[in-house]
């Protein structure tokens, strides 16, 4: 005669799958984090109730609210913006500037972009807002 047994409950669980998606989470933040440390101007534009909407291919020159200064993605000092400007404006066939300052940026730093716009010889230029 034969008895049957009991079937054991397993002492311990299997953590290998635990194991794979720990890693698979270490990999995701890892990745990602990367991503988010890439550079870019944070510009709170100032609203306006009477601003249009206006696409072109123009050169823009953003103004941080710590008053740095950046054409396109690259930094560029105050002083130097004429000469950055002349050369964008001999380089390309636009002949319109699009200053986005931040709404935070002091008056006389704005100014001080501007002064050197017109220095650099062009033809017109545009202050950026947000519409309403």
């Amino acid at each position: 005669m034969r008895f049957e047994r009991r079937k054991r409950v397993p002492l311990h669980t299997n953590i290998a799958p635990l194991v794979d998606v720990v890693f698979i989470l270490l990999l995701f933040f890892m990745v990602t984090s990367h991503i988010s440390l890439e550079p870019s101007i944070d510009i709170k534009l100032p609203q306006s109730k009477t601003s249009q909407p206006h696409e072109s291919n123009e050169i823009v020159l953003s103004i941080s609210r710590e008053g740095q200064a950046f054409i396109g993605e690259k930094k560029i000092e105050i002083d130097e913006i004429c000469s950055a400007v002349r050369e964008r404006l001999h380089s390309s066939n636009t002949k319109s500037i699009k200053i986005k300052a931040d709404k935070d940026v002091s008056v006389g730093t704005l100014i001080q972009v501007v002064d050197e716009v017109r220095l650099s010889g062009a033809p017109g230029f545009s202050i950026v807002t947000e519409g309403m």
